[in-house]
């Protein structure tokens, strides 16, 4: 029983952190591949390199909203749109790195009540 709680309890924070940071999940992934990646595309190479299978509709809305926010331009491919990271998206993941060991003490503190 408390193992079947517990794989509750982390499935649910896997579910809430993926679906909080899927905008920085994305940009990850397409800076990976300065060609560009459709929506399908980020959803096969989640399932396939991290064991996550999110949503198409949580996937898309995300690319929308920041494709809107200027992180990332879209482009026809065919019948695929494909996108890829603009200067802004670029930027945003150049800060992200600069401030990892602030976010990795913030989740210590979280998980574990201190900043180690």
């Amino acid at each position: 029983m408390k193992t079947v709680l517990l794989n509750g309890i982390e499935a649910e924070i896997e579910r809430r952190l993926i679906t909080s940071f899927m905008d920085l999940i994305i940009l990850r992934i397409l800076r990976s591949n300065r060609q560009g990646r459709g929506g399908y595309d980020i959803i096969r190479y989640l399932h396939l390199n991290h064991n996550i299978l999110p949503s198409s509709g949580t996937v898309y809305s995300c690319l929308y909203a920041m494709e809107r926010r200027g992180l990332i331009k879209g482009r026809q491919n065919g019948k695929k749109r494909v996108y890829v990271l603009t200067q802004e998206g670029e930027r945003t993941i150049k800060y992200l790195e600069a401030a990892k060991n602030k976010f990795s003490r913030f989740m210590s503190m979280i998980l574990y009540g201190t900043g180690r």
